[in-house]
């Protein structure tokens, strides 16, 4: 998720219907009207896990360092 001059752009892993995101609304974190895109990134939560889709990449993980992560305006940026 990316929040930016108070625009909420969201990234997931699989575009559900309405319907779906309703059925498990108890796993849903942020109400539709805080939304202004959302947009499909397959695999988007890579090197992390994203279950049950795929595990995560723990040799990736376990290589970030100090170097290379670095906060943006309050944000934080992974240049992994």
């Amino acid at each position: 998720m990316c929040i930016r001059d108070s625009h909420v752009i969201v990234t997931v892993e699989h575009i559900v219907s309405s319907s779906e995101v309703s059925a498990h609304a108890e796993r849903t974190v942020l109400h539709p009207y805080e939304i202004h895109a959302v947009v499909a990134a397959p695999g988007g939560a890579a090197p992390t896990a994203s279950l049950p889709d795929y595990s995560a990449d723990l040799s990736a993980v376990s290589s970030v360092t100090p170097a290379t992560v670095r906060v943006v305006q309050g944000t934080l940026d992974c240049s992994c």
